[in-house]
């Protein structure tokens, strides 16, 4: 984590809606380090695009309360890669990469908004010379009587009595 990089609720998330519910968007505004009492090692700050600003675990007690969102706000982009869907030259931030399509890549923005095939895998470049990086981001699909819903764990979870099955695709091997 840096400063700077966007981020959202992560896998060990367990605090209400400090950040003003599921999906909302942060900012890492600060990086914990040793010998501090309030922000530790393996911690964030984070600024919330609602306002609070708080303290988050991105390791310590073997908990990370993050999921890295977008880091084109620190400069990372990938100068010889064109978005396939909105066709931006030299994306900005996280590259997409998928493992079905031969030379199919999305920018962060095309890939959250769901621009191509959902049941394909995709590998997630973090740099222009990173390797590919396996996440803790799922995407769900619940099948509701013949009808696709695509949403976050809580946002299906919340769908009481509608359910019918839910298939988790694993968007990295």
């Amino acid at each position: 984590m840096e400063v700077g990089m966007r981020i959202v609720r992560g896998v060990d998330w367990k605090w209400g809606n400090q950040d003003d519910g599921e999906g909302h968007v942060g900012t890492v505004v600060e990086i914990g380090r040793q010998g501090s009492t309030t922000t530790p090692d393996k911690t964030v700050v984070v600024q919330w695009d609602c306002g609070t600003r708080t303290n988050y675990r991105t390791g310590y007690q073997g908990a990370y309360d993050l999921l890295l969102y977008d880091n084109a706000q620190i400069g990372v982009r990938h100068p010889n890669i064109i978005c396939d869907c909105c066709k931006k030259h030299g994306i900005m931030g996280m590259r997409w990469k998928c493992q079905v399509c031969f030379d199919y890549d999305l920018c962060t923005q095309c890939y959250m908004i769901n621009k191509h095939d959902l049941t394909h895998s995709f590998e997630r470049y973090e740099t222009a010379h990173s390797q590919a990086l396996a996440d803790e981001v799922l995407r769900l699909v619940e099948v509701l009587e013949g009808n696709d819903v695509y949403g976050t764990i809580t946002q299906i979870m919340e769908m009481e009595g509608k359910k019918k099955h839910i298939l988790f695709i694993y968007l990295y091997q």
